[in-house]
């Protein structure tokens, strides 16, 4: 080959296995084992989940901060945040807010408060941000974001007056709204949401109907959820003079993207394609002959907006080479793939599920190895 084959390593993370840095390297490494006539580039993605925050602010060169915040269900935990040199802070709900704080037995969807991811946004704020990009993927919660607001400032009161208790469950309760504690700084900070989800807050395809028992409602807990924040939406239109229902996208996280862009006027973005407008991936783009991406599990979830997805989009509309490698790939319907030229399910003989995440390093790096080979072999035929 007479010249370099530039590629564009894009992974996202092997959920329980390796973080999608961890993941770039592992298919580097695979490539250039197999031949030196590859150049890559490294930008490991996040769509709005596990490891927004770290994928961007490594990005970006910014640092994390530590804060004590309430978890999900109101305990005192350590949590962090991002901010980038140019003060923008990059805030991963899940780090607060998230279903993976809380051990299975322990989840409580009527009482789980998006609190603290609030006071993640606070604590950002008093730094001096001006503009909070928030991946909301992985929560916990179903509270429409009311709490969050509350730890912005706003008070939800109840028919004595009295502020009401955390978690969608007591929304139902909300007699009175007032911002009359919110401060000027919060009200003008420009929020980003990034989110992957295209549901509305209420509705047999609301977030209460299709992701309340992903965090352990009960069909009766889903039924009173979905009234409850019936009943936030009703009691919002005056106040913010929107109807949360009839919000695109509106039902991430448990209602937070309506609630945020009710009363905040956040952006809802998807998530995968800000990420990639952060990592500038236009402008490396047009350089690139392949663009290879991962995942822990391709499935039809996968088309319906998430990352490697987004990066398949983006890399045909470019006329590149697209690859997918994941821990397994979809056994019937593959046409519906057809964004991807090709798709490796990475683990080599039969195994659990366990032995599979433990070997993902090494079962990875095989698997590009093993592409790039294919590659390599095919670039010397004459067709």
């Amino acid at each position: 080959m007479n010249r370099k084959l530039k590629v564009i390593i894009a992974p996202n993370s092997f959920k329980g296995s390796l973080d999608a840095h961890k993941a770039a390297n592992a298919i580097e490494s695979g490539l250039l084992k197999a031949s030196s006539a590859f150049e890559t580039l490294k930008l490991p993605i996040a769509d709005g989940g596990d490891h927004f925050a770290d994928v961007l602010v490594k990005a970006l060169s910014g640092q994390m901060k530590k804060v004590e915040v309430r978890g999900p269900l109101g305990n005192k935990i350590q949590a962090e945040y991002g901010i980038t040199p140019s003060g923008t802070a990059i805030i991963e709900m899940a780090k607060a807010s998230g279903l993976a704080l809380l051990k299975t037995e322990d989840l409580d969807a009527l009482k789980a408060t998006s609190f603290g991811t609030g006071e993640l946004m606070k604590a950002a704020i008093k730094d001096g941000c001006k503009e909070i990009i928030l991946g909301i993927g992985g929560s916990a919660t179903t509270d429409g974001g009311v709490g969050i607001l509350q730890a912005l400032g706003y008070n939800f009161l109840d028919e004595t007056g009295k502020e009401i208790p955390y978690g969608g469950g007591n929304l139902h309760k909300i007699n009175k709204l007032d911002d009359s504690e919110v401060k000027e700084g919060i009200k003008l900070c420009k929020i980003k949401i990034a989110c992957d989800v295209e549901n509305k807050i209420i509705g047999e395809s609301g977030s209460a109907k299709v992701f309340g028992p992903q965090k352990g409602a009960s069909s009766e807990q889903v039924n009173i959820l979905e009234e409850n924040l019936k009943h936030f939406v009703e009691i919002s239109k005056n106040f913010t003079g929107k109807d949360l229902s009839k919000i695109e996208h509106g039902g991430a996280a448990g209602g937070i993207s309506a609630g945020l862009n009710g009363f905040l006027d956040a952006e809802i973005c998807n998530g995968i394609d800000l990420v990639m407008e952060i990592l500038e991936f236009d402008k490396h783009m047009p350089s690139a002959d392949i663009v290879i991406t991962a995942e822990g599990k391709l499935d039809f979830q996968t088309l319906d907006g998430k990352g490697p997805y987004g990066i398949a989009l983006k890399a045909k509309e470019a006329g590149k080479m697209v690859i997918a490698f994941s821990g397994n790939i979809p056994p019937y319907e593959q046409e519906k793939f057809k964004a991807f030229d090709a798709l490796f399910a990475i683990e080599d003989s039969p195994m659990s599920l366990d032995k599979a995440m433990e070997d993902g390093e090494r079962l990875l790096t095989n698997s590009a190895f093993q592409a790039a080979s294919l590659i390599i072999a095919s670039s010397k035929m004459n067709f």
